[in-house]
């Protein structure tokens, strides 16, 4: 009796030490497994702030890209205004100098009427210097006084010393003309040689003019070369932002699938019905039924989105692209972001943020437009129980599952 008594004893001794070794392994497992959980949401983390901080330097990358594309638009406003200024001062001074050389053709004309004047005045002088002393002389011989006797009458007489007058009076207009003449043909040669010191004038100011519109133009080309490099380095730098952002947006996706246990490719089959909802009161709460906040039709946001329905799917991709073998595409968060984007509503471009934007829809008041998220996925729904997605890798973007494809964690409005 004893025996058995000790034998049963064994057994439940056994029995016990079976179910503490089997409560240590679970307590054991369960805190390898929270252990796990711990360590990846920590990395998960430390992504996300090297994320946000790439995007933040990423949109001071291209602020200032933006700031140099001004300044050298600016630049080049500025160069094309100056070369106009040049181009009309070049157009001024061929004509400064047509008008120079017309001013130097009169000047050289007036120097030769000139000359001829003199010219004239200096014989007509010695001509009439010649008849006054002819009258004068002959008169020593008692000329004019036989010219007075051997008159016929007084009427006579008077003729001939009016005669006598009348040569000098001509004599003196026409020395008069000459050299009035002459005056004029000096004075026109002062008018025309003051005419040319004004046109050489104007002439220096506006080479002195062009000079430094030509001083301004070398800078500005200056400038724009500068410009132009600094904008190449602008750009690269924003482009390896691009690339640091988009590998931190993978790396961040992949590890968050991994802390919620999930495959980020698990979205590419299954998920036939029944994924249930998630733990968000709202989702079960009717009342939840936001009107639409913008011009946008959930129908017509849709309609967008169908089109793309066959594109290739790239983890952290931006890019539409129907030729799968290259590795250019979009994933889940870019799709819905571009689509919102296209409609001029701003969006997240990580799929779980997209649970704390818009409007909270229950599960039955659900209309085309709303944006459903998923652990570590976020789709559209296009009505009839169905979504628009970038479903995976394999699959690309689809329209063909039902909304409740996966357990669904949120319902957003965002129109």
């Amino acid at each position: 009796m004893q025996f058995f008594l000790k034998l049963k004893n064994q057994k439940w001794i056994r029995a016990a030490a079976l179910v503490l070794v089997t409560a240590m392994i679970s307590i054991l497992s369960l805190s390898s497994e929270q252990g796990i959980m711990s360590s990846r949401l920590s990395v998960y983390a430390d992504t996300k702030s090297d994320w946000e901080d790439a995007k933040e330097d990423l949109a001071d990358a291209i602020s200032d890209l933006e700031d140099l594309e001004s300044q050298a638009e600016q630049t080049a406003e500025d160069l094309e205004e100056a070369s106009q200024i040049l181009n009309k001062l070049l157009d001024v001074q061929a004509e400064l100098e047509d008008k120079i050389a017309d001013c130097q053709d009169l000047i050289d004309q007036n120097n030769e009427d000139l000359k001829a004047a003199k010219q004239k005045v200096d014989e007509e002088y010695e001509s009439m210097k010649l008849r006054i002393q002819f009258m004068y002389e002959n008169s020593a011989n008692d000329s004019i006084w036989a010219a007075i006797v051997s008159a016929d009458n007084f009427s006579d007489v008077l003729n001939r010393l009016e005669y006598i007058t009348q040569v000098h009076e001509a004599d003196r207009q026409l020395m008069d003309d000459y050299v009035a003449a002459l005056d004029e043909v000096e004075r026109l040669g002062e008018e025309l040689a003051s005419n040319l010191e004004d046109l050489l004038s104007m002439q220096a100011d506006y080479q002195e003019q062009q000079s430094a519109v030509q001083s301004t133009i070398a800078m500005l080309k200056q400038e724009q070369e500068t410009y132009a490099a600094q904008i190449a380095d602008a750009e690269d730098l924003k482009e390896n932002y691009e690339d640091t952002v988009s590998e931190l947006a993978a790396k961040m996706r992949a590890e968050e699938a991994a802390a919620a246990n999930a495959d980020p490719d698990s979205y590419e089959g299954g998920g036939s019905g029944g994924g249930g909802l998630g733990d968000a009161g709202y989702l079960t709460d009717d009342s939840n039924d936001p009107e639409n906040q913008t011009s946008v039709s959930g129908e017509e946001l849709v309609a967008y989105a169908l089109q793309f329905v066959g594109a290739h799917y790239v983890w952290a991709g931006n890019t539409i692209c129907y030729d799968w073998t290259d590795n250019v595409g979009i994933d889940c968060s870019g799709f819905v972001h571009m689509v919102y984007s296209h409609f001029g509503i701003s969006t997240p471009r990580y799929s779980q943020s997209f649970k704390s934007v818009g409007q909270p829809v229950s599960y039955n008041n659900i209309q085309p437009g709303d944006v459903v998220v998923y652990p570590g996925h976020v789709a559209i729904c296009i009505g009839n129980g169905c979504i628009v997605e970038a479903q995976g890798s394999k699959a690309g973007v689809t329209s063909n599952r039902p909304v409740d494809c996966h357990t669904i964690t949120a319902i957003r409005r965002l129109l």
